[in-house]
């Protein structure tokens, strides 16, 4: 188990969304997110997107080096990444194609949030990250 302060190196490959991150700990994937991918779509190719976020990230949490995509939460803001606060932190990752919105809360530093759609908005800190293609519907 994975304690605060710890690095969790994660290796190629496309797993599945709900991610949740509940300890003060970094995960760092191995290549960069070319290679690592957290997918909020089922196995099954029919289904356009999933039932869970990508990731949740806690206070003092870290997630460097992913491509998150197609998550989706009906229920609440952020289909991508929700952070618990500005405290959470995303480097190095593409946040792409989710529904609900790509990032809420947490700083990101150098990343890229690309076709999200978003129905309110999630408030992030940005540092040098790439906005492309997201479609708003209004602004809670």
């Amino acid at each position: 188990m994975a304690a605060a302060n710890d690095v969790v190196l994660v290796t190629n490959g496309v797993y599945p969304g709900g991610v949740s991150v509940t300890n003060a700990l970094a995960l760092l994937s191995v290549n960069g997110p070319e290679f690592t991918i957290i997918s909020g779509q089922p196995e099954d190719p029919s289904v356009l997107f999933g039932t869970n976020r990508s990731v949740n990230l806690t206070d003092g949490a870290s997630l460097t080096g992913f491509t998150l995509t197609k998550g989706f939460v009906a229920s609440s803001l952020c289909g991508g990444v929700w952070c618990a606060s500005t405290n959470a932190f995303l480097t190095n990752c593409i946040i792409v194609g989710n529904l609900y919105g790509g990032a809420s809360g947490g700083t990101l530093y150098n990343c890229t949030l690309a076709r999200n759609s978003f129905y309110g908005s999630g408030y992030s800190t940005l540092y040098n990250c790439t906005l492309s293609g997201n479609y708003s519907q209004g602004a809670y």
